[in-house]
């Protein structure tokens, strides 16, 4: 979900003041970089940089995110204009990944109202033919505001024979949320990642699939096929869901190559008016041994444009869904002209998926 542009952008920044930020910058960014070598790679590059033609906030942000976006292209990496005035905070010891959990009390109403705009991340639920659930999820919002919808929503489509999860405009968001899908599909508790937190230099594996974490969620998806559609646009927990599934063999992705997004991190105080969002974490995934940063999650089913994703994984799954009960099904007088029309549906879908395969490049 796209940040509003902020009412400060256009105020005029000072060359002792873009002297402090670039000092305080280099600072954090040689000390919580999660790779400390490209750390100090960045660093130099900002310390040597010219901003003599940054005259304000908005122009300064842009250009010490393109300054540090050049060095590694680390799409997390970038300094921002705040929304409100911010006080320096004092100095603490450095954060674990836990402690910074959101609380409500984190949450500002403005924040709050983007969320209810979007329904929480869950725009849309819906049972598309042939009993295949959908779900378009653009923003894992926080756990503890989005929990009991993104349940409601994974509810709603147990009963389905199929699954399709939307993240082709998901931009990424909390992974304590994205564990509610995990839990639909993870039978046991499953060691998915190692995390490192470079702040505190420490690694906590990644638990999935705790049996009681969601105890109001139906686990009724163990076995079944899911699809996950993908877009370049498809960025950081967003990605680390595709990557997951896609490695434990839980669901298939197809779409386009995702936006390769891998760093989580922290924001960090600059200025009254300016953060930067420092990567300075990583996830090691336990079956593949690295992750998608830089590189993307690759589909399963690659497609020309990311616009026939949905119709190409509905076939698919109608195909699935025809394999597996086109027997009983037909034993069912009322049931003949529902299978006419899914048999319909799925030649118009597979006939969207040859061209789309054909036309790639």
């Amino acid at each position: 979900m796209a940040t509003p542009q902020s009412p400060y952008a256009s105020l005029p920044i000072d060359a002792e003041e873009k002297r402090q930020v670039v000092a305080r910058l280099a600072t954090e960014v040689r000390n919580k970089y999660c790779i400390p070598e490209q750390g100090e790679w960045i660093a130099h590059a900002v310390e040597i940089a010219s901003f003599d033609d940054a005259a304000t906030l908005g122009e300064f942000a842009q250009k010490l995110t393109s300054v540090m976006f050049s060095v590694n292209q680390d799409g997390h990496l970038n300094v921002a204009v705040t929304q409100e005035k911010q006080d320096e905070p004092p100095a603490t010891e450095t954060p674990s990944r836990e402690d910074m959990k959101i609380t409500l009390e984190d949450v500002s109403d403005s924040m709050l109202q983007r969320f209810y705009n979007r329904n929480f991340g869950v725009p849309k639920v819906e049972v598309l033919a042939g009993r295949v659930g959908y779900i378009n999820w653009t923003s894992i919002v926080f756990d503890i505001i989005a929990r009991d919808y993104v349940i409601s929503a994974l509810n709603l489509v147990s009963a389905t024979e199929a699954l399709i999860v939307d993240l082709r405009e998901c931009g990424g968001g909390d992974p304590d949320t994205a564990d509610i899908l995990y839990a639909t599909l993870f039978d046991q508790e499953t060691h998915v990642n190692d995390f490192y937190w470079r702040p505190i230099d420490t690694t906590k594996a990644r638990i999935v699939g705790q049996k009681d974490k969601f105890p109001e969620l139906k686990r009724t998806y163990f076995g079944k096929p899911v699809y996950i559609l993908t877009s370049h646009d498809t960025f950081s927990c967003g990605e680390e869901i595709a990557y997951t599934l896609q490695a434990f063999g839980k669901a298939k992705v197809v779409g386009t190559r995702t936006g390769g997004g891998g760093h989580p991190g922290m924001s960090l105080y600059l200025h009254p008016y300016l953060t930067v969002f420092l990567p300075t974490g990583r996830n090691i995934n336990t079956k593949t041994l690295t992750d998608w940063e830089g590189v993307g999650v690759v589909p399963d089913v690659q497609v020309a444009s990311a616009d026939d994703a949905l119709d190409v994984a509905h076939g698919l799954a109608l195909k699935h869904v025809l394999a597996a009960r086109e027997a009983e099904w037909s034993k069912k007088p009322y049931m003949q002209t529902y299978l006419e029309t899914l048999r319909c549906t799925m030649d118009s879908l597979n006939l969207i998926a040859e061209k789309s395969v054909a036309s790639m490049p």
